[in-house]
This record gives C-alpha cells, sequence and structure tokens, in this order.
C-alpha cells in the first residue's frame, strides 16, 4: 500500500506533503502492508449488535487481551488512540513509522486485524507527542504515516473531515449506528498548566479563554453537519475524556467553553442516543450527565488494553460506579427489538466488571 496523500481541500485541513519520499521503516511498512489482510468492514447496509473499543496499545508488548476480543465477536473494533506508542521529535518521524512497523508485525495483532474490522482515531502518542496539540511541528508526518498504517482496514473510507477525522454509518433506517471520529490533537490550543504549588495530581486547569479552540474551526463544522445526519445510536469518538471531570489530566474539561459548546451543539442539532467512546487514562470508567439542555450523554473510557497502571483511586461528580484499573477493553450490545445498548468494560479475560446501558429513544 503505497503512502496516502490526501490533502483535502478543506479549511484547516493538514497539509499531507505529497510526495516525501518514504524512510526505509516506512517502505518495510508499506511492503507488510501490501501482504496484510486487513479483515473488511461490514457492508453499510449491515445493522451492527456488537461493536469493540479499546484504546493505548503498545507494540512490543505481550498482547493477550486480543484473545477475549476476539472471542465477544465484535462487527467492527474502534481502536481510541495510541495505537502505537512512537514519539518522535524529529521531521523522518523514524521512530512513529519504527512503532507501526513493530505493532504490524505482532502475531497478536496480526490475530486480530484478520479477524476483526478496526476503526481507528489517534491520540497523542500515535500523533507524536505526549499531550500533544497544533503547535506539534510534525503533525503532518504523523498524519501520514496514520494513513499509510491504517489504509488497508478501510478506517477512512468515511465521509472526511479537518485532519484525520471522518464519520461513518452502518445499519438500516431504524437500526443506524453513526461513528464520528473526532481528531482532537491536529487543532487544539495549548493547555494551561496548573500553578506551580498545586501539588493535585495531574498537570492541567481549565482555561475560560474563549480564543481557544479544540476541534478548531473547520472541524466544529463539519462536526455539526455529522450531527445532523440521521442516527439512531451515535457514538462519538474522543481519543481524550469528555464528561469526566475530577482529574487534572487531559479531558475536555480543560477548555470548558469548548465542552458547553459541544453540548450546545448536539442540543441544537437534536441529536439523540449519544455516546462519547474515549480512552487516554490507562483506567476505564462509565460517566452519565444530563446537560441544561435536557440531554442525556454516556461516556464510557477504555483502556488500557495491555498497559494499564492499575490505579483506579478516581472520582468524579459523573462518574458512574468506581473505575476498573486492569488491562481491559470496552463492548456495545444492542438489543434492536428491546431498544436497549448495553455498554461493558471488560478485563484481559472478557469478563464483564463494569456496565450500564441506554434506552435507545426514537423521534427526529
Amino acid at each position: 500500500v503505497a503512502f496516502c496523500a490526501v490533502g483535502l481541500v478543506v479549511a484547516g485541513q493538514l497539509d499531507m506533503q505529497a510526495g516525501t519520499p518514504p524512510s526505509a521503516i516506512a517502505a518495510t511498512t508499506q511492503a507488510s502492508q501490501s501482504q496484510a489482510r486487513w479483515r473488511a468492514q461490514p457492508h453499510a447496509d449491515t445493522a451492527l449488535v456488537r461493536i469493540g473499543f479499546g484504546s493505548c496499545l503498545v507494540q512490543g508488548r505481550p498482547q493477550p487481551i486480543w484473545k477475549a476480543v476476539i472471542a465477544a465477536r465484535p462487527q467492527t473494533f474502534v481502536m481510541m488512540g495510541d495505537n502505537v506508542y512512537g514519539d518522535f521529535n524529529a521531521a523522518d518521524g523514524a521512530r512513529l513509522e519504527a512503532a507501526y512497523a513493530a505493532q504490524l508485525g505482532g502475531a497478536d495483532f496480526q490475530r486480530a486485524f484478520a479477524s476483526i474490522p478496526m476503526l481507528a482515531t489517534w491520540d497523542d502518542h500515535d500523533y507524536g507527542l505526549n499531550d500533544g496539540g497544533s503547535d506539534f511541528a510534525h503533525k503532518a508526518v504523523a498524519a501520514r504515516l496514520f494513513e499509510t498504517f491504517w489504509a488497508g482496514s478501510g478506517t477512512l473510507d468515511g465521509v472526511r473531515g479537518p485532519g484525520i477525522a471522518y464519520a461513518r454509518t452502518f445499519g438500516p433506517v431504524g437500526q443506524r449506528v453513526q461513528f464520528i471520529m473526532l481528531d482532537t490533537r491536529s487543532f487544539r490550543s495549548p493547555l494551561k498548566r496548573k500553578p506551580q504549588d498545586d501539588k493535585a495530581k495531574g498537570r492541567y486547569v481549565p482555561d475560560d479563554d474563549p480564543e481557544k479552540t479544540l476541534l478548531g474551526t473547520a472541524q466544529w463544522a463539519w462536526l455539526g453537519e455529522r450531527l445532523s445526519e440521521p442516527a439512531d445510536l451515535r457514538l462519538i469518538v474522543s481519543s481524550i475524556q469528555v464528561i469526566a471531570d475530577g482529574h487534572r489530566w487531559e479531558r475536555w474539561g480543560n477548555l470548558p467553553i469548548q465542552r458547553q459548546k459541544l453540548y450546545a451543539l448536539i442540543a441544537s442539532t437534536r441529536a439523540r442516543n449519544v455516546v462519547f467512546l474515549s480512552g487516554d487514562r490507562h483506567r476505564a470508567g462509565l460517566y452519565r450527565l444530563t446537560t441544561d439542555g435536557g440531554a442525556a450523554l454516556v461516556e464510557a473510557t477504555s483502556s488500557s488494553m495491555n498497559r494499564s497502571f492499575d490505579d483506579p483511586e478516581e472520582s468524579g461528580p459523573h462518574q458512574v460506579g468506581p473505575m476498573f484499573g486492569a488491562n481491559n477493553f470496552g463492548l456495545i450490545e444492542i438489543d434492536w427489538e428491546a431498544r436497549i445498548a448495553t455498554i461493558s468494560i471488560r478485563d484481559e479475560a472478557g469478563i464483564g466488571r463494569r456496565a450500564t446501558a441506554i434506552a435507545l429513544t426514537s423521534g427526529p
């Protein structure tokens, strides 16, 4: 599979630097990609009843969790970011290329992508910079490598947005599942560091600067268009947590005006049955929030697939029960007849550890 030189004419779209000569590592990755047999995405008319999701997968480490994921039989699996760890600071992106090559060559991952269709977005460590945002100098290189790696999976075959954002919808009328894959890295403004005398765990504090953005102008407009499309279950995939409060790591709450804008956009487009899927945290949790506009929102955070910290002690005002600290993945099971979606966090053996359910309401 050759390098993808997308270069879409969209305001704010990254320059993918078409024609950049691939390095030796990239050439190796391309050769491996040409031999890879990714499991094809479901047909657009397929009614999805089992959807998997997870994040934070370190290349080179054992990945036994894939056995449980495959046994759960998801019709597609959402990779929510940190799909490899390849932080880099050189213009050639060699470290990130090497990370992708190592992941693609791993036996566990090979079994997974041959068995399960995958959709993907990125987080900071496959973007290339820890907690990185729009000021990362090599983001165009990272975007090119992301597209190269995921080209065979059909990940980017949906409606494209700025950066690596895209959306896909599966299922017939009445059973439509929409995936909105956000890019929370390419356009995000710098975050506000906490004061030096602040001893709370974490790095950041909320910033009310109205000029700061999380998605960028073009992606906000694109998101509004996608939320206006018909869907019976809407999965908004954000690499960082949306609803979660109670910690000072990365989250939408660090830019509270932007988070409120998201809630207001969901209300104004009358988007129903919205579930946020997020990763990043190296622990899993479930969250519920009713916005000021009356929208009932749910978030499921699944992290990490093979690098959890097993330190679940954390709570916040919207958290549903305790967090889960061991390696995990998420599973959404949909009963279309009963109009119920059950979201569970499962451990490395596939055993459910946390769960919540939502009623899929009907209407415009």
